[in-house]
C-alpha cells in the first residue's frame, strides 16, 4: 500500500544460554553474524499477525531454530513452516 512497514525485533536469553529471536527483523549477513556472536539462536516467534514478515529470512539464516506463530498466521503465510 505504499507504505514501508519495518519490524523491531528482541532477543531474549534464555535460562539454558539459548536465545530467542521475537518478532525477527529480515536477517542479513550482517546481522546473522551479531546474532550468532551472541550464541545459538534456538526459538523464533512471531507474536502477530503482521510479526511474521522476516520469520522466512530468519529460518533460513538458522535453519535448526524452532518456530512459533500466533493463530491467523498459518492463514496469511500458509507457506511457512512451523512447530
Amino acid at each position: 500500500m505504499g507504505t514501508e512497514f519495518d519490524a523491531r525485533m528482541t532477543v531474549i536469553r534464555l535460562r539454558d544460554g539459548k536465545l530467542m529471536l521475537h518478532s525477527p527483523c529480515a536477517i542479513d549477513n550482517q546481522i546473522k553474524s551479531a546474532l550468532t556472536a551472541l550464541g545459538s539462536i534456538a526459538y523464533l516467534v512471531a507474536p502477530g499477525t503482521y510479526h511474521f514478515l522476516h520469520i522466512a529470512s530468519a529460518q533460513a539464516a538458522f535453519p535448526t531454530a524452532e518456530t512459533f506463530i500466533c493463530p491467523g498466521v498459518e492463514r496469511k503465510c500458509p507457506e511457512l513452516e512451523f512447530d
